[in-house]
């Protein structure tokens, strides 16, 4: 087993070079966003971890790792989408999965801003107040995670052919199952 966190700004690129990763045989997606919106939609969460999320907050860890613990795959490369998004989260993925990889998709605050402005699809905490709220909170918490673990930054700010590759050539140098 394998696991590949890619963490980022929201906005960064982190979901669409994972989806684009996962179309190969032996890789997995764990979309954590997408994973808690659908839990919301389903009203499987407690209403205040919904407005939690809807406001642009962080929902507590334990409901990360519950999901993480249901989603991860021991037969594929696990490409977790979207955590870890605190240091708490950072170590207790660091003690679960000791040859964890971490890629950083790093895109200028602005570019995200217009990304995630930009996206077809309504998302709820996608609105200016919120989604400076999540780059905050990820910036601050971020600040705390080179010190826990090498994290290797990919400038995502450029075509996405380049992107996928420079990630594509991380994760073959680095690869263990």
């Amino acid at each position: 087993m394998s696991v590949i966190s890619v963490i980022g700004l929201a906005g960064s690129g982190k979901g669409t070079i994972c989806r684009l990763i996962s179309q190969n045989p032996g890789f997995k997606h764990i979309e954590m966003g997408e994973i808690i919106r659908k839990k919301i939609r389903e009203n499987s969460l407690p209403e205040d971890i919904q407005r939690t999320n809807n406001a642009g907050y962080l929902i507590p860890d334990e409901y990360i790792f519950e999901i993480l613990k249901l989603e991860i795959d021991s037969t594929k490369i696990n490409l977790i989408d979207g955590a870890p998004r605190t240091e708490t989260q950072m170590i207790e993925l660091i003690r679960r999965y000791p040859d964890i990889k971490i890629i950083e998709m790093v895109v200028p605050r602005e570019v995200a801003m217009q990304r995630l402005l930009s996206r077809k699809d309504d998302r709820v905490d996608d609105y200016p107040e919120a989604i400076n709220r999540r780059f905050d909170i990820y910036e601050q918490e971020h600040s705390k995670f080179e010190k826990l673990a090498y994290i290797k930054k990919i400038n995502a700010d450029r075509d996405i052919n380049e992107v996928l590759h420079d990630v594509q050539e991380f994760i073959s140098n680095n690869q263990t199952i």
